[in-house]
């Protein structure tokens, strides 16, 4: 009796877990609806408190939400008039449905009405899953579309296309290991197979916007079998990819735009930026094609998208410029804190 009652817990956790994956397992488009006072939420910038709201989802279910703005620069007034949301829901609620396990997620929305902000949001996404071809320790996208309910009933009901993302939490569980809340010197403190194809991928997006020692769009996770912390990337509406007509590449990088590239991993032995490489060459197909499967991108979201990365494969593919580009454009000369 006492081990059946064992492998009952044992299969109720089993069961959680799964609950806990389902709001991710799908690439389907989401469709939901916000009710909420609009105005009180987004313009809540400063303070950024919690407001109640209502999430509906699926023929009549519904869950109470509580929302706040969040990020940086889309929380400015000037960048976007409907800043990213953070959703809190109750786990008592959460069970049974679609976002069973769920507790805090953030909400990219789509920043302003435009038809073009409604691209950025889909380019952003799209980065989100190529990052997810490369390695597992990557977050987790659920395209959604959003009918925002103003409980005002000053904001237009028309449905907007957000996403929500994986919190960081979910995304270590997963892989068996929990967020790292320690400093890091540099880069180099990092798992070192993982950073490099990190480095390698904000290369291919034309990423600036990151940082690793400072966790700016960076959260960093470890466990048993990898003690050493591992980067994982976020945030990607600054990088080349994406192009929002607001993102400027750094001060302290002198490019013109964001859609130049700027390689900016440390110094390596002979070949293993070659290997990296390699590993971007084998899954070439496959990023492509997620490109060309998505029905939602307009064509010339497509267009740039594919050319851009065109580009990077031009340079892997020429070994000349990609030793000019990669392997000599590295920032410093040192050894691998972990070889």
């Amino acid at each position: 009796m006492r081990g059946l009652s064992l492998l009952v817990i044992v299969l109720i956790a089993f069961l959680n877990e799964a609950k806990a994956q389902l709001l991710f397992e799908s690439d389907e488009i989401l469709d939901i609806k916000i009710r909420l006072n609009v105005k009180e939420t987004i313009t809540d910038r400063k303070e950024r408190e919690e407001h109640q709201g209502m999430l509906y989802f699926g023929e009549d279910d519904s869950l109470s939400v509580k929302l706040k703005v969040r990020g940086i620069t889309r929380a400015k007034p000037a960048v976007c008039s409907f800043p990213p949301l953070r959703l809190n829901l109750k786990k008592k609620e959460v069970k049974e449905t679609i976002f069973a396990g769920q507790d805090k997620l953030k909400l990219v929305t789509h920043c302003g009405n435009r038809k073009l902000n409604e691209q950025y949001v889909f380019r952003e996404y799209m980065v989100y899953k190529l990052y997810e071809l490369l390695t597992p320790f990557s977050f987790r996208v659920r395209l959604c579309r959003i009918t925002y309910l103003d409980e005002r009933g000053k904001y237009p009901p028309e449905p907007h296309y957000g996403f929500l993302i994986e919190d960081i939490d979910d995304l270590a569980a997963r892989n068996n290991m929990k967020e790292f809340k320690g400093k890091l010197v540099n880069q180099d403190a990092c798992y070192k197979e993982e950073v490099d194809k990190f480095i390698m991928f904000q290369y291919m997006i034309g990423s600036l916007d990151w940082s690793v020692p400072f966790e700016h769009n960076v959260k960093l996770i470890y466990g048993d079998e990898y003690p050493v912390p591992i980067a994982v990337p976020y945030d990607f509406d600054f990088c080349g990819m994406v192009n929002t007509d607001y993102a400027q590449p750094p001060p302290e990088i002198k490019v013109k735009s964001v859609r130049e590239r700027n390689f900016r991993g440390f110094c390596r032995p002979p070949g293993v930026y070659d290997a990296v490489a390699q590993t971007f060459h084998e899954l070439k197909a496959e990023f492509y094609s997620i490109y060309l499967k998505a029905e939602f991108l307009d064509d010339n979201s497509l267009t740039m998208s594919v050319k851009y990365l065109d580009s990077f494969y031009g340079i892997l593919n020429d070994q000349k410029a990609f030793n000019r580009q990669v392997v000599r454009a590295c920032r410093i000369e040192h050894k691998h804190l972990y070889e």
